[in-house]
């Protein structure tokens, strides 16, 4: 019963930095803000609050393997 989790990598990741925030800000101050601090423009608020292509994707997939749990009053 349960789920059949994937294997996840964890640990830390390269940087994903924007070239523009590094060029303008230099490298410190556009580590600081980070990667979703330096998304602009007039869809910032939906791309700042979309779940990843590939997390969304590994989630699907460990909803698909959950099993429901048998009722006890079905057993009867």
């Amino acid at each position: 019963m349960g789920i059949d989790p994937p294997s996840l990598t964890w640990g830390q990741a390269e940087q994903r930095l924007p070239a523009y925030a590094v060029e303008r800000y230099g490298y410190e101050k556009a580590r600081r803000i980070g990667v979703m601090a330096a998304v602009g423009g007039k869809d910032k608020t939906r791309i700042r609050n979309a779940t990843p292509s590939q997390f969304r994707d590994i989630l699907i997939s460990m909803a698909r393997t959950a099993q429901r749990p048998v009722s006890l009053e079905a057993a009867e």
